[in-house]
């Protein structure tokens, strides 16, 4: 009966202490939940912006290519050729 006993307050005492770190992990997971929002909250609304620069044209233009776009239309002008 004495160890029944004492088993039964053991058990008693870790179902406690279970609790407790139930409480710990819920709270450290709402501390988790918050940190993680305030690490990647946006500061401000972020626009798009256009950069004519980039535009696609149709063929329109072409004095805006650069050296280096010329030299790579030729070179898969070239390629295409070799096929």
């Amino acid at each position: 009966m004495e160890q029944i006993a004492q088993s039964e307050s053991e058990v008693s005492r870790c179902n406690g202490e279970l609790g407790d770190i139930r409480e710990n992990q819920l709270r450290l997971k709402r501390e988790m939940d918050g940190l993680r929002d305030e690490l990647f909250a946006r500061e401000e609304e972020e626009a798009i912006i256009v950069d004519d620069a980039h535009v696609v044209t149709d063929g329109e233009n072409r004095q805006t290519d650069s050296e280096a776009k010329r030299a790579w239309d030729a070179r898969a002008k070239h390629l295409k050729q070799v096929r």
